[in-house]
């Protein structure tokens, strides 16, 4: 019965290796994202060179 439900709950969620894929890369993105609106208040030169680092390494997942 609970790997009925296991068995269902990932069904659900569709992990497939390319959803799993897609959902790693976009919660990467999401951290990434927040680490960006963090360090854009502390330094906001250094926030561009970050997004452009964090832009490359996103690219490199959805590949």
């Amino acid at each position: 019965m609970h790997k009925i439900k296991f068995n269902e709950a990932r069904s659900l969620l569709g992990f497939t290796p390319l959803c799993s894929r897609f959902a790693k890369a976009t919660l990467i993105f999401f951290i990434l994202f927040f680490l960006i609106k963090y360090i854009n208040r502390l330094i906001n030169k250094g926030a561009v060179f970050a997004l452009t680092s964090a832009e490359l390494s996103l690219s490199r997942f959805t590949i």
